[in-house]
């Protein structure tokens, strides 16, 4: 799993990627989410974040090209 090349730039400001990556979704929330945007989004949260569940939401934005992995994290908590 790899991070984006669009995400670097912002990850490189940031001393907390967590901070930086809630701020990107946030910013995917407030427009029409882009899905490959979004599972970009959802990837790195996956690899940089421990917690399943941010990973989970935004899976959610991807307009179900996520939703199987999605799945999967969720089982994977005991969800």
């Amino acid at each position: 799993m790899t991070i984006a090349t669009w995400m670097w730039p912002v990850l490189a400001r940031e001393q907390d990627w967590g901070v930086a990556l809630d701020r990107l979704g946030a910013e995917l929330r407030a427009g029409p989410p882009s899905p490959r945007a979004a599972l970009d989004l959802a990837a790195a949260c996956e690899y940089v974040l421990p917690d399943r569940k941010r990973a989970i939401a935004v899976y959610a934005l991807t307009r179900g090209a996520g939703a199987g992995r999605a799945r999967e994290l969720a089982v994977e908590i005991g969800w």
